[in-house]
C-alpha cells in the first residue's frame, strides 16, 4: 500500500513538472568575463509563477565583482534560494536586467547524503568517532 501511494505522489509530481511552463530564455544575459561584475542585477522583480500578482523578489539591485566572496544569509523564507534561483534563471523576471559574466554552478542546499545513509551506517560512523561511548 506504501509503494502505491509513493508511486502516485511521484506520478503528480512529474505531471506538474512536465506541465510547467518554459523558463524565460532571455531572463539572464550570459556574457564572457569582461572586466565588469561578473554578476550583476539592475532594478530586479522576479516571480516563481508568471501569472502571481504579488513578486516574490522586488527592487534588487546587486553586483559581485571577481574574487568577491558573498554570504546570503536571512531567516527562513526571506528569499536566500529565491536569489539564487535568480542567478540560475530559474525564475520569472517581470522587471530588471540580470547578468552573469562567466560560468555558474549551484549546489542545491537539500541534504541527499542524509537519505543515502542508514542506520547501521550512522551508528559506524559514530563509533569510529567515539569508540569508548559506542563500543564498550
Amino acid at each position: 500500500m506504501n509503494s502505491i501511494i509513493q508511486a502516485m505522489v511521484s506520478v503528480r509530481r512529474l505531471s506538474t513538472f512536465l506541465q510547467s511552463g518554459e523558463l524565460q530564455p532571455n531572463a539572464v544575459v550570459y556574457e564572457p568575463p569582461n572586466g565588469k561584475p561578473i554578476m550583476e542585477i539592475k532594478g530586479g522583480e522576479f516571480r516563481w509563477n508568471a501569472d502571481s500578482a504579488q513578486p516574490t523578489l522586488e527592487g534588487i539591485d546587486v553586483g559581485l565583482g571577481p574574487g568577491e566572496l558573498v554570504a546570503v544569509l536571512g531567516r527562513v523564507g526571506s528569499g536566500k534560494t529565491s536569489l539564487l534561483s535568480v542567478i540560475a534563471g530559474e525564475m520569472h523576471k517581470s522587471e530588471g536586467q540580470v547578468f552573469v559574466r562567466g560560468s555558474v554552478a549551484y549546489a542545491p542546499q537539500n541534504p541527499w547524503w542524509v537519505w543515502l545513509s542508514t542506520l547501521t551506517l550512522r551508528y559506524a560512523e559514530a563509533a569510529l568517532q567515539d569508540h569508548e561511548r559506542y563500543c564498550p
